[in-house]
Formats: C-alpha cells, structure tokens, sequence
C-alpha cells in the first residue's frame, strides 16, 4: 500500500513501482467512484478480490473510514498489506503538489472518474485534493502513525519517506536491483 495525502503522489509512486517490480497496480480512486461521485457497488468485493492475491500494489491506504462499509475496506488492507509505503510530505510540498496538479487537470480538461473534470468552481468542495491537503494533514498522519504502532502490524514493513527526493531514491534502488 501506499499512502498520503492527496496530491503527495500515490498514484505516480504506484504506477513507477508497479513498472520496476511488475506487481499489478490497482488505483483505488478508478475503483472507488461510481456515478455522481459515489461510492461505487462493487467497490468493497473489489478490494476483497485485489488483497486476496499474493502481489498487488495500491496508492492508498484506503478511504477514511467514513462509514461502516469504508472502515470494513480499510481494515481488510491493512491487514493484507506486508509493505507500507507513505509518503509523509510536509503540508506545503503537498498542497504545492495538490494545486499544481489541480491546476494542470483544469488546463487540460483532463476527465477522471465517470466524466468528472476538475475545476475552479471544485475547490469549493470540501472533499477537494487541496482542501483535503490543507485539512487533514496533521489527523491524517496521526492516523497512519497510529495504524503502524499498533501491535497486530508489527509484521507489515513501513518505508517512510520525509522528503520527496527520499521516494525517488529509494525508486532508483528498486529499478537498480
């Protein structure tokens, strides 16, 4: 699994982790959202069939758990999960990244999930990569940290990375070996 927060760069470790090891990457955003934005019907068998196999890489780790269904999800990655990559960026790295980001899929028209498009109009939204970043930085990693300290997860490896330039070298090792 990997995480952070929005815009730390998941999916982008996910998808140059997947092409150096060969271990299927799965984007939880791709699975989660349906129609409107929601969550989509299939999206807890989804992840009981991904974390089922022996190899697979995620960027997140996993949706906070907002409902009983979503805490449910969570807990099963967790539990499955033997490696923990987290992306522990600073509040400004993050939101630097969020925003250019965002800015960058408004630029392009860039469709996501079921035809959304990002928008100025979007960062109104409280669930919005920017807000979030500015949000629920410090909870957010307080919960991760939480996560790892708990006794039942002492076999799950934790790669931590501060500072971007710390993912990219641990990249260029993966690639070297």
């Amino acid at each position: 699994m990997i995480t952070g927060l929005a815009g730390a760069g998941k999916t982008t470790m996910a998808r140059r982790l997947s092409a150096t090891t060969g271990i299927p990457w799965h984007s939880l955003d791709d699975l989660y959202y349906g129609p409107g934005l929601l969550m989509a019907p299939a999206f807890p068998a989804s992840i009981e069939q991904l974390t089922a196999g022996d190899a697979w890489i995620v960027d997140s780790a996993g949706p906070p758990p907002a409902d009983p269904v979503l805490a449910r999800v969570r807990d099963l990655m967790w539990t499955r999960a033997d490696t923990l990559v987290w992306l522990d960026y600073s509040q400004p790295v993050v939101l630097w990244r969020a925003t250019t980001r965002s800015l960058r899929r408004i630029a392009t028209r860039e469709r996501l999930w079921h035809g959304y498009r990002d928008s100025p109009r979007q960062w109104l939204r409280e669930d919005h990569l920017i807000r979030r970043a500015w949000s629920t930085h410090r909870r957010r990693r307080e919960d991760v940290a939480a996560r790892i300290a708990d006794p039942s997860r002492q076999a799950l490896t934790v790669l931590r990375f501060h500072r971007p330039d710390q993912a990219e070298a641990f990249l260029q090792r993966t690639r070297e070996r």
